[in-house]
């Protein structure tokens, strides 16, 4: 993860260091921050997701518009209501790069992938939906909640009723029926993928699952708390790392070595003394 990268997440949050350890040396040790701001040409200020891709580009998905950053200047696509060429909604969700040619945009509208050379957008919503069937129940509404990596780079989407693949080289959608089940009877807001297990986030619990849909295991934590995001650690597979409204929690994976465990760390804002939101976490020297 690049220096730049960890700078540019301070867009998100109030950023804090959270030390798993005393920290060693002087606070003017640890990282020092810097701002891009619509003076610079972001296009709005409310930056929501961040992601770079292998050129070095960076990527910011704002409240209106998406922003590709070279160090210096900023491209920005916008949705236009008149032209079907655009991204689906001037809201930017999430961001997931595909370690390949893509950047994959969620907005409250659907799912896009953008070029990272070209800027050209693909829209999918229209193939998720269409993978839909009738014993879907529910309302007409149609919500994509999330987007991850699946290990060999494809795209897996989460939404109301089923997980779903999507392949860029055929353009196609294949929906994973062997999740059905387990969606239908569980609400999942976020999920992530990991070698052969998906683990999909329902309120304080981490439901895991291997990719064939039947061995099951769930880890809770206290109903009090409300998670937010699942994130792999870069640094660490076996790790996933959870955000929280109150802090931030940490989820290792079951090993040979280990059973699945869950972790619930407090984080205290030292300004106003209240317990803090954290909206991204990322490993750095002895603490994220």
């Amino acid at each position: 993860m690049s220096s730049f990268l960890l700078f540019a997440l301070a867009l998100i949050a109030n950023t804090l260091f959270i030390s798993s350890t005393k920290a060693d040396g002087a606070v003017s040790d640890r990282i020092r921050f810097q701002s891009l701001t619509l003076e610079d040409g972001l296009s709005q200020s409310t930056v929501y997701d961040i992601t770079e891709d292998r050129l070095g580009f960076m990527w910011f998905g704002t409240q209106d518009g998406l922003n590709r950053y070279d160090g210096v200047r900023f491209d920005q696509l916008r949705h236009e209501s008149h032209d079907s060429t655009t991204i689906s909604s001037p809201t930017i969700n999430q961001l997931l790069y595909d370690q390949q040619n893509a950047v994959w945009v969620l907005t409250p509208q659907g799912l896009d992938s953008v070029d990272i050379i070209s800027l050209g957008i693909t829209h999918w919503t229209q193939e998720l939906k269409d993978v839909a069937v009738d014993t879907d129940s529910g309302d007409d509404t149609f919500q994509i909640h999330a987007v991850a990596l699946a290990p060999d780079n494809k795209v897996v989407a989460l939404t109301d009723h089923y997980l779903a693949l999507i392949s860029q080289d055929t353009a196609s959608v294949t929906r994973l029926t062997q999740f059905d089940n387990i969606l239908e009877d569980h609400k999942v807001s976020k999920f992530v993928l990991r070698e052969d297990r998906v683990y999909l986030l329902e309120g304080s619990c981490i439901i895991s699952v291997d990719m064939t849909g039947r061995d099951k295991n769930t880890e809770c934590l206290s109903s009090q708390l409300e998670l937010l995001e699942l994130f792999v650690n870069p640094e660490d597979n076996d790790q996933i790392l959870v955000t929280a409204e109150e802090g931030f929690a940490l989820f290792d994976t079951e090993t040979e070595e280990q059973v699945a465990s869950f972790r619930y760390f407090p984080v205290m804002d030292g300004r106003s003394q209240n317990l803090a939101r954290i909206r991204q976490l990322l490993p750095y020297k002895n603490g994220y």
